[in-house]
């Protein structure tokens, strides 16, 4: 196994026994020195493994397995009031998978897209996340773009997308508005976890479950989940 990720290996390991430790903590438990402590860092933090607050370091524990039932249960009634297909999707990287569908009776097949996993920058779900990240964080994402876009509609052009993401911070939503499918519009709320936002609620349907002129309306009502949800959390 390279050394590399030996070290890397044990960093989490003893990152999991503890709440958080600094640089220097970690360096000098381990005997290593800071550079390296801090480039297996940062790479465990592009790889969502290790999150950062301030100074601390921890390791991102996300209990998906409750994070997709409370959805299920906070989501029916927005879901069934709407006619929309309901979705959590959770950063890999610059990445975003889908982990929950709540699928409207007219959308059985939705459940396809559980497992898929689609670049940031063409889902809501990854926007909402990307867009609530710290900015070193987003600029690694950033640096992930490519050159073809799924869609006509897909924002893959750099300076485009860092404003959009910065619409969609100040907002508090993201809009995929035939992004990822023609057709099709999500919106989408980054999801308030005890750890560093990692992870997003969206609601996706055509232009008449989702007309522009319900925009705020469907992303209060979304933000009404969201905030269910962390209650819920607890």
């Amino acid at each position: 196994m390279p050394n590399t990720l030996v070290k890397g290996l044990q960093i989490l390991d003893w990152l999991q026994q503890r709440p958080s430790a600094t640089l220097t903590e970690i360096s000098t438990a381990l005997h290593y020195n800071k550079t390296t402590t801090y480039r297996l860092l940062d790479t465990l933090i592009g790889l969502n493994k290790v999150q950062k607050n301030q100074r601390q370091y921890a390791v991102v524990r996300l209990d998906l397995p409750q994070l997709n039932w409370l959805a299920v249960t906070v989501t029916q009634q927005l879901v069934q009031q709407f006619h929309v297909t309901a979705y959590v999707g959770v950063r890999q990287q610059a990445n975003v998978v889908i982990t929950q569908v709540i699928p409207t009776a007219s959308d059985p097949m939705a459940y396809r897209k559980l497992g898929k996993t689609v670049p940031f920058y063409e889902s809501a779900l990854g926007k909402a996340i990307v867009a609530n990240l710290p900015a070193p964080d987003q600029a690694l994402c950033l640096q992930q773009l490519h050159p073809t876009a799924r869609t006509k509609f897909t924002l893959n052009d750099r300076q485009a997308l860092i404003q959009n993401l910065a619409l969609i911070n100040a907002q508090g939503y993201a809009l995929d508005d035939e992004e990822s499918t023609l057709g099709l519009r999500c919106l989408a709320v980054p999801l308030q976890l005890p750890a560093q936002v990692q992870a997003a609620l969206a609601i996706s349907g055509n232009f008449n479950q989702l007309p522009r002129r319900q925009f705020k309306q469907l992303a209060q009502a979304l933000q009404a989940c969201r905030d269910t949800l962390a209650v819920q959390w607890g």
